[in-house]
């Protein structure tokens, strides 16, 4: 798993602000860059753009080595700042992120998502319909265009959602 920073500058910051589309793109140019690899999303934190993405170990690796050599500086028009490598445990951290992931690809989470902490989750466009989120943790998370038809909010935290 790797994490890259990006800057958000004046000029680009209202371009790729909440567009997922957009952060989609950058990431499938960086598996254009390495010769076709695919990563995957695994988060996406507002302010600059900071990507966390899943790939094999040789890919990860790879493209750590290109921006340490000075190779990769920008994707599509924005600076790169870092590229950090993280370990391949799955921390707490990753639990939830695979978490969100399946939400997100609609696998069934039997609706019933009482308690449970989503804060600062990208959930733009994901289908909640009928979903039990009682008393859930959905500070910051990003819901536009999500589906929440019949879904159950009472008591949940949605400050900054």
């Amino acid at each position: 798993m790797i994490v890259l920073s990006a800057k958000l500058t004046a000029e680009n910051k209202a371009e790729f602000e909440g567009k997922k589309e957009e952060i989609e793109a950058i990431v499938a140019h960086l598996g254009k860059l390495l010769g076709g690899v695919t990563f995957t999303i695994k988060d996406i934190q507002k302010g600059s753009i900071k990507i966390t993405i899943n790939g094999s170990p040789e890919d990860v690796e790879k493209l750590h080595e290109l921006f340490e050599s000075g190779e990769l500086v920008d994707v599509l028009g924005i600076p790169v700042e870092n590229v950090e490598l993280l370990g391949t445990e799955d921390t707490e951290e990753d639990k939830k992120l695979q978490f969100i992931e399946r939400i997100i690809a609609g696998e069934d989470f039997g609706n019933d998502l009482v308690g449970v902490d989503l804060s600062g989750a990208f959930l733009s466009k994901a289908n909640l319909e009928g979903a039990n989120l009682r008393i859930a943790n959905l500070e910051g998370a990003n819901l536009e265009g999500a589906n929440l038809y019949g879904a159950n909010l009472y008591g949940a935290n949605l400050n900054g959602a």
